[in-house]
């Protein structure tokens, strides 16, 4: 169910990155998609049967994106839509 979510991000950030050069223009897909990854983690948590945890894609999200705050703030070749991604990723892997 996430991970449609994930591949249309997927699909959508190549294309933002290509036109923009970046992935935090005014509206990048970034942080809607960390949101909606969580949201739709957090109601498939609560079905039956459900083979994972909430709270360990929601931790697993902030460590990654605080793992990636710290590389963009000590190098130059991060930048904050990275950390914005990462979000996301890490709320999907995690």
């Amino acid at each position: 169910m996430v991970w449609p979510l994930l591949a249309l991000a997927g699909v959508l950030l190549p294309v933002v990155d290509a036109a923009a050069h970046r992935l935090c223009p005014t509206r990048s897909p970034t942080l809607p998609a960390a949101e909606a990854a969580l949201i739709l983690l957090g109601v498939v948590a609560l079905l039956p049967g459900a083979g994972g945890s909430w709270t360990s894609a929601l931790l697993s999200s902030l460590i990654l994106a605080a793992c990636y705050l710290t590389l963009f703030l000590i190098s130059r070749g991060f930048g904050f839509g990275d950390v914005k991604l990462a979000l996301a990723l890490g709320a999907v892997v995690g």
